[in-house]
């Protein structure tokens, strides 16, 4: 009002100069005291957490299965985040304000860098969702993660939401079943006593065909826990059991097959007239007839008379051997092609598939980790994408898809579609068939590209 009235009375009081002068500079320093002083309202956002992911991770069916996952940027200004977990019908109508307005049992806080890509935020079990509610199994989600300021005077808190619904649900989970190994991860067998034994393979000397005796035949027991590591050996290649418990496992680079009974001796396997060069993969069938995959391209017959034959010439680089109860083999060809083939019981070769593999570019050393093992369980191959860190499904017909793992080269944990694995090498599924057991390396250094130790043992539940 002071200020209106002082602009009539120089518009229209009689005043002289002078007071004019002196009432002119008043009014603009009451403007500067009424105006400039005033507290500016922030208008810069936040930088928000990008690409951000919700997965479940766990079995339980409520908040602690949920993972959050997320980029940052522009760190200096943030003091901390805040996550909500949101129904998807209701994420677009629950604003910044809304949110901020719930009370801690709605959210979880998480400090910069707490949450990143290769670690997640683990959820409580307690945690309420934005309606108050417990969080349950089969109901659509979205999670809200709120980017908070330390200077809320600067700048404002920015909102975003993950892309898609995440479902809880029973899940087939992956988890550890072994401590780490020293031994390289190589193929699993199970005999029929429920011994589980992998034949550990050093990918070291088998690319300088060293003398190291650096691998070992490693039985683990029901608990995850080794029970015996037999003698030594530069690297060993396949390993499956017969119907009366004895395991036989392909010392590749001596070129034989050795057979383990169940007391722990062990002998050579005759194979007459046929010489073994790089026996690799290693299959028995439900009479006890061998099979061997030779890596210079050919599998040989060894039947129950010990009499010895060549079944089929394929192409050189065959690692994993399996068969079904039709008496047909099935063979991963280990290449850049990730050939799957399958062998008649009249040695006729045919292609049936193709994986996917994967090589750095520029990477020198020669790259012979394209693909690990198989395994053939209820009417569907399963093979180990070793360069790929997945493990892949092949229908008889040919179709592939991922199983397990999302191509991220880390250790496994979690759901199979969400979990991570390491360079996966053997399978092998329990007598019940309700366990698929994976050997994989925990090496995760970035330039370490094809080690193969140390290993561990993972197992992936049916839970369905």
């Amino acid at each position: 009002m002071l200020f209106f009235r002082t602009l009539y009375i120089l518009a229209f009081g009689k005043v002289n100069l002078a007071t004019s002068f002196c009432m002119f500079f008043f009014l603009i320093f009451l403007f500067i005291m009424t105006y400039g002083c005033q507290k500016m309202e922030p208008t810069q956002s936040l930088e928000p957490a990008f690409d951000p992911q919700a997965r479940d991770n766990g079995n339980r069916a409520d908040a602690s299965d949920i993972e959050i996952k997320y980029h940052q940027f522009g760190l200096d200004h943030i003091a901390k985040y805040r996550i909500y977990i949101v129904k998807a019908e209701r994420f677009s109508s629950q604003d910044l304000d809304f949110l901020q307005s719930l009370s801690n049992a709605h959210y979880v806080d998480a400090q910069p860098n707490e949450v990143i890509p290769r670690k997640g935020k683990r959820m409580p079990s307690e945690l309420l969702d934005s309606d108050g509610d417990l969080i349950i199994e089969g109901r659509p989600y979205r999670a809200a993660i709120i980017s908070l300021p330390k200077d809320p005077e600067v700048y404002l808190p920015s909102l975003v939401h993950t892309p898609e619904d995440l479902i809880l649900s029973s899940n087939r989970i992956v988890c550890h079943h072994t401590k780490q190994l020293e031994g390289g991860s190589g193929e699993l067998a199970m005999n029929k006593d429920g011994q589980l034994a992998m034949a550990s393979y050093h990918i070291i000397n088998d690319l300088s065909d060293g003398d190291f005796e650096m691998s070992h035949l490693i039985y683990i027991g029901a608990n995850g826990q080794t029970t015996n590591s037999i003698n030594a050996y530069p690297y060993l290649g396949g390993i499956d059991s017969d119907p009366q418990g004895n395991f036989y496992v392909s010392h590749t680079q001596a070129g034989q097959v050795l057979k383990f009974s169940s007391v722990g001796s062990s002998e050579v396997i005759s194979m007459g007239e046929v010489e073994l060069k790089k026996p690799e993969g290693i299959y028995l069938d439900g009479q006890g007839v061998l099979y061997i995959a030779d890596r210079e391209g050919f599998v040989i017959k060894v039947a129950i008379d010990g009499s010895a034959s060549i079944l089929a010439k394929v192409d050189k680089g065959i690692r994993g051997l399996t068969g079904d109860d039709s008496g047909n083999l099935y063979a991963s060809i280990n290449s850049e092609e990730g050939k799957i083939i399958k062998i008649d019981p009249n040695g006729e070769v045919e292609t049936i598939a193709n994986i996917p593999t994967y090589v750095p570019d520029d990477y020198l050393v020669p790259f012979i980790m394209w693909l690990g093992h198989l395994e053939f369980y209820n009417g569907k191959l399963y093979v180990a994408g070793t360069s790929t860190h997945r493990i892949y499904s092949v229908t008889m017909d040919g179709k592939v898809e991922v199983f397990a793992g999302t191509g991220e080269r880390l250790l496994p944990y979690g759901d199979i579609v969400t979990a991570d694995f390491n360079r996966p090498m053997g399978l092998e599924f329990s007598q019940d068939g309700q366990t698929l057991f994976v050997s994989g390396c925990e090496d995760i250094v970035p330039q370490h590209t094809q080690a193969s130790t140390p290993s561990r043992i993972y197992q992936i539940k049916w839970v369905e």
